[in-house]
């Protein structure tokens, strides 16, 4: 077989020439030992489709790795925001535990006050019944005495009259101090009440601090993860606008806008021929 184009000899089982690309025709007689001579026009058209056939791999080259690429511009772009929301979660969460801890050192405050308060009710009231105790016991000795003297028919009737004053002095006093004494006993039990239900409330806010703490705990991991992954981002990935700057910046960059961009790696980004930011220096 022979090349119609170029008059060379095909050898049996090829189907394309190697010289100018072009399908075989068997011809039944070889042409002279000289091959024709080929016009300008066929050479220019030869050269233009060997131009076409080794510009189209570069742009289907091209073609594959527009999708990847763009694929993953959109995965870095979803971590950045999944990034930003979580360090936005775990501030807020931050926030409400620092109250709550808040409240429970208050509250454990007014368990320390109350607490104050019983001890110094307690001290009064034990105060008050030994005061109490000492009436008695001079009310029964003045009571003896009365009784001694009203047996004796020589104590006069003044010395009665006085002894009787001061039995009476000493039972308005002993009243006065069974009446603080009953007062003193209700504020004991109210606070008695009292301090049972604050430490009662005291074990819970201490249960509900511990499950604070292991939730601050694994938001503190979280949030260790999350910087350690922000920070690989602030190392490694830059950000290019698609405004014709050919500049890379950092994401907290004052001249990065975040509607329309490309996300790379520094190196990549370089190899692609952009240059670092005079602002933030890449």
């Amino acid at each position: 077989m022979y090349c119609l184009r170029c008059g060379r000899e095909i050898p049996d089982g090829e189907l394309f020439c190697k010289t100018c690309g072009r399908q075989p025709i068997e011809r039944q007689q070889p042409p002279e030992n000289k091959p024709p001579e080929r016009t300008q026009e066929s050479r220019q058209t030869t050269a233009s489709k060997r131009q076409e056939a080794s510009g189209a791999a570069p742009k289907k080259r091209r073609n594959r790795l527009v999708i990847p690429f763009v694929l993953v511009c959109l995965l870095l772009v979803l971590v950045c925001a999944f990034m930003v929301y979580s360090y936005r979660d775990m501030n807020l969460q931050k926030a409400s535990y620092r109250v709550k801890e808040a409240n429970l050192a208050l509250r454990e405050n007014e368990l320390a006050n109350l607490e104050s308060n019983y001890a110094a009710a307690t001290d009064e009231l034990a105060e008050a019944q030994a005061a109490l105790t000492d009436r008695d016991a001079t009310i029964r000795s003045l009571e003896q005495e009365i009784r001694e003297w009203e047996g004796a028919a020589s104590q006069s009737e003044y010395d009665a009259a006085t002894a009787q004053k001061i039995i009476d002095d000493l039972t308005k006093e002993t009243e006065t101090l069974t009446g603080e004494n009953e007062k003193l006993t209700k504020t004991n039990e109210t606070l008695t009440e009292e301090k049972a239900d604050l430490e009662t409330k005291l074990a819970e806010k201490t249960a509900a601090a511990a499950s604070i703490q292991a939730e601050l705990d694994a938001l503190t991991v979280r949030y260790s993860s999350a910087k350690a992954k922000a920070d690989f981002m602030d190392s490694y990935v830059v950000f290019v606008n698609n405004n014709g700057t050919n500049y890379y910046h950092n994401y907290d960059c004052v001249n990065f806008t975040k509607s329309n961009f490309w996300a790379y790696s520094r190196k990549l980004a370089q190899n692609y021929g952009y240059t670092a930011c005079p602002v933030c220096g890449g």
